[in-house]
């Protein structure tokens, strides 16, 4: 700060002129004073403004480190995991390669012929077995229909079969378990063969496996089983008959001469021994209808009608039961084995009905209708209707047996009221109106 007093008169222009270099200088120190503050004060700034940029730095040279130590500890880690999953991935693709030859494996040398065909029955897959049971080679099969496989009077509902089993299968996984059907080999002759179904989820879509096995000899093994049944069945009638029955009618023969004496004489034992006579002629009756019962109906005598009559009454009298017989006035001519089966068939039920299901009532009905003889055995024992999945007993499946040799179906059934009914439905080429039924 300068300060120039008044002076008395004042500042000329020569005072003025000496004092102005004075005064500029002390301008000039004042604002060199200023600018060194001014300086000062910067560089202290600028001072502060590097430490911060220099911690700054610090701060980000650190932040880029752990940075890239992340970095690379995440590479490293995706390193190993992308290792990790390269193992696996050969891993699995080992145990899918063996799964795949296992699966291949079992397929091909599975001991029954395996068919595999989509939804629209177009063949995808078959094994040897079926190559070898079948006739035809794998190259002629695939992409063909499965029908090619079926005789023809059973094509028309097979494709209605293949598709409410693919329904089925959506909510029962396990399939739909066995069937008898007929297979065609390529030579065009036909033989029996029992079929598993499974359905199989591919990336293509549903198929249905088809697990084919030729039960050829078993039939023949059933047959044999049936005739010997029968042989013994005869057999047995006879030793009841003339073994059973003469030792029987020996015995009533004695006992009679025996009370014949003791009346002669007058001792009170005849009437015990009259009354021994009765019983064991009684016990000779009984055995007589046991062994008609055993023995095949003499078809040649009266036909299945005379047959079942007989087997009728033979029932009503050994098993004091109620038998109706209902058979139609005119039936297709039957052969004597025909008739035969169809009256051991409904021996065998009406057995069933009265020993199993206690049955008081039974009817034996026999008819004719849209080309199908239909015999049908129906009780009001206790209901009965077999389960498919059980295995069935020896009775039932003899009776199966000798429905399928006259080309037959049988089916068990129980009604609401009570009714267990053992239809047998033998087809017929051409058949005529049947009648109202006789009894």
């Amino acid at each position: 700060m300068v300060g120039v007093a008044n002076r008395p008169g004042g500042y000329d222009e020569n005072l003025v002129g000496e004092i102005e270099p004075l005064l500029s200088t002390y301008s000039t120190i004042i604002r060199g004073f200023q600018f060194a503050q001014q300086q000062q004060a910067d560089q202290q700034r600028i001072m502060a403004l590097n430490s911060d940029l220099e911690a700054r730095a610090s701060e980000l040279a650190k932040a880029r480190l752990e940075k890239a130590r992340l970095e690379r500890e995440r590479l490293e880690a995706l390193q190993e995991h992308s290792a990790s999953l390269e193992r696996r991935v050969a891993e699995r693709t080992v145990e899918l390669e063996q799964t795949r030859r296992q699966f291949q494996n079992l397929f091909e040398f599975s001991p029954d012929a395996l068919v595999m065909a989509d939804q629209a029955g177009k063949i995808q897959l078959i094994n040897r077995q079926a190559e070898q049971m079948f006739g035809w080679t794998r190259a002629e099969l695939v992409g063909r229909s499965v029908e090619v496989l079926i005789p023809r009077s059973l094509q028309g509902g097979h494709p209605g079969q293949r598709t409410r089993f693919l329904k089925r299968a959506q909510t029962r996984p396990m399939g739909a378990g066995k069937s008898n059907l007929l297979g065609l080999r390529k030579d065009g002759t036909d033989f029996p063969v029992e079929i598993s179904l499974s359905p199989v989820e591919t990336e293509a879509g549903p198929l249905v496996a088809a697990a084919v096995r030729d039960i050829s000899e078993r039939k023949q093994l059933e047959q044999e089983l049936a005739r010997i049944s029968s042989h013994e069945q005869e057999r047995l009638a006879h030793e009841l008959h003339d073994h059973l029955g003469a030792y029987q009618a020996g015995i009533a023969f004695r006992v009679k001469a025996l009370a014949e004496i003791l009346e002669s004489r007058s001792i009170p034992e005849a009437s015990t021994a009259q009354q021994l006579v009765l019983q064991v002629n009684a016990g000779i009756d009984q055995v007589r209808n046991f062994a008609r019962l055993l023995a095949p109906v003499e078809m040649a005598a009266g036909g299945l009608a005379e047959g079942l009559a007989r087997l009728g009454k033979e029932l009503e009298t050994v098993f004091g039961i109620v038998c109706r017989v209902a058979v139609a006035r005119k039936l297709p001519p039957l052969t004597p084995e025909q008739s035969l089966q169809l009256y051991r068939i409904a021996q065998e039920a009406t057995r069933n009905a009265i020993q199993h299901g206690k049955a008081r009532h039974v009817t034996i009905g026999v008819q004719f209708e849209a080309h199908c003889l239909l015999q049908t055995v129906s009780n009001d024992g206790r209901s009965w209707n077999p389960r498919p999945e059980a295995a069935p007993g020896m009775g039932l499946r003899i009776m199966r047996h000798r429905a399928a040799d006259l080309g037959a179906t049988l089916t068990i059934n129980s009604d609401p009221a009570g009714q267990t009914k053992v239809v047998c439905r033998l087809p017929f080429p051409s058949g005529r109106a049947a009648r109202k039924p006789k009894v």
